[in-house]
Formats: C-alpha cells, sequence, structure tokens
C-alpha cells in the first residue's frame, strides 16, 4: 500500500499574484551588494529568516547567519548553486516539499524552527523538491519584528517586515491553498 502525505497545493489562480514577490525589494544584478543593501534596511530586524540558497548564500557573505535558512540545493531550478556551510546552525533538518505544494512534513519543521527562534538556535533546513513556498508559512509564523528575506530571480532581494498585517495576509493567502495527499517520491 501506498502512504499519501497531507499537502496544501498552490491553486492555478495565485501562482501569477506569488510570482511577483513581495512589495518591499532591493532591485540589483550582484547578489552580495544586494543582500548587503538589503540587510541595511533591516538593522532593526530581531531575527533573519532566509529563504533560497542564493538568498541565504549572501546572507553569509555578509557576514551574518540567518537564523532560519531554507534551501533546496538548486537556484533558478538548476542544479548550481553555492556550498551552504552547516557548520553555522545549531540544527541540520532535511524535508521533503514537491514543487506547487507545502506539505504537513514541512509545515511542522517550520514550527519546530519558529519555536527554536525563542531558545536563540539557527536551523538550516534542507528541503528536497522546492523551498519557494515555505515563505508564506513562515511569513504566517514568524515573531513580530522578525524578517523574512526572499530572492526575486531576475530582480534582486524582497523581504517582509513581520508584523500582525504580514501575519494575517500570509494566513489569508495560505487559506486559498487547496487541501491534498499526496505520494511521496
Amino acid at each position: 500500500m501506498v502512504r499519501k502525505l497531507k499537502a496544501l497545493k498552490l491553486p492555478e489562480e495565485l501562482r501569477r499574484t506569488l510570482s511577483r514577490g513581495t512589495r518591499d525589494v532591493v532591485v540589483g544584478s550582484d547578489p552580495i551588494q544586494t543582500m548587503r543593501k538589503a540587510l541595511e534596511n533591516l538593522r532593526e530586524c530581531s531575527k533573519l529568516i532566509a529563504v533560497g540558497d542564493l538568498v541565504c548564500y549572501t546572507v553569509i557573505e555578509n557576514n551574518k547567519t540567518p537564523d532560519i535558512c531554507v534551501i533546496d540545493g538548486k537556484t533558478k531550478r538548476t542544479n548550481k548553486t553555492p556550498e551552504i556551510s552547516e557548520e553555522r546552525f545549531s540544527r541540520v533538518v532535511s524535508v521533503w516539499n514537491p514543487p506547487g505544494h507545502i506539505t504537513q512534513e514541512a509545515l511542522n519543521t517550520i514550527r519546530e524552527a519558529v519555536e527554536a527562534l525563542n531558545k536563540n538556535q539557527k536551523i538550516l533546513i534542507k528541503v528536497s523538491g522546492e523551498e519557494d513556498l515555505l515563505a508564506l508559512p513562515l511569513i504566517a509564523q514568524s515573531p513580530d519584528n522578525s524578517c523574512v528575506l526572499l530572492g526575486i530571480p531576475n530582480v534582486g532581494v524582497g523581504y517582509v517586515r513581520i508584523n500582525q498585517d504580514e501575519r494575517k495576509k500570509a494566513e489569508e493567502t495560505l487559506a486559498m491553498f487547496h487541501e491534498t495527499e499526496i505520494t511521496p517520491y
């Protein structure tokens, strides 16, 4: 018998909206310099959460380690990605999350990682599949004054300063996803 796992599936009508990224964006062609500018804007953030391999890498290259770093081993859907040193993190967790979905396993892992923020632990989440959509539950669950950074391909770095309004928007967006069951690969 094949085991089915619970997941949320991205509805087609949301795909275009989410692909635009965040409202706040630092535009730039040099990833490290662009991240430096973004980090200057985010000095007051209590916790930094980075989603994406290049985003995590460029935060580290700017002498900071994200409190939560979510990577999938790909940049722009290719396997050409910078190396992220696991030694910088208190814990490394692996999770399966296929493209266009958010698995229950990923949601549980994010909840645990956000809880670890209170203990000042730094968590690296390595995703088998795709990490992009995991920014939504991170925004929905992260504490006030945290900042979530994500890459916007061919544009720059987007960021969200977490507050009640941003959490509510993320929760409303997640509520539009369709509950489904998927078969692990």
